[in-house]
């Protein structure tokens, strides 16, 4: 992994390889990952989008619906002795 040659993932993980709280999600379907792995010069940069949906249930009505998400993430890595600098 490099500043100009970043590790590029996409990929679909589906339900099954997820921990998701069965107390709160009915099904889900498989989501759908991009991520871009950058070396910075103290530490890695991490960015994506992740997409999908989930069926859960209302707790005021107790009634099923689907939530569909679709969220993007810019992260800083940087190890921890450079985090007192």
């Amino acid at each position: 992994i490099t500043v100009k040659e970043p590790l590029k993932v996409k990929t679909t993980v589906q339900p099954s390889q997820m921990e998701l709280p069965k107390e709160e999600v009915s099904k889900a379907s498989p989501v759908e990952l991009e991520v871009e792995i950058r070396k910075k010069p103290t530490g890695y940069g991490i960015k994506g989008k992740v997409s999908g949906e989930v069926e859960l249930t209302c707790s005021k009505c107790n009634k099923k619906f689907i939530h569909k998400f679709k969220e993007e993430f810019d992260y800083d890595m940087v190890p921890t002795r450079e985090l007192g600098s």
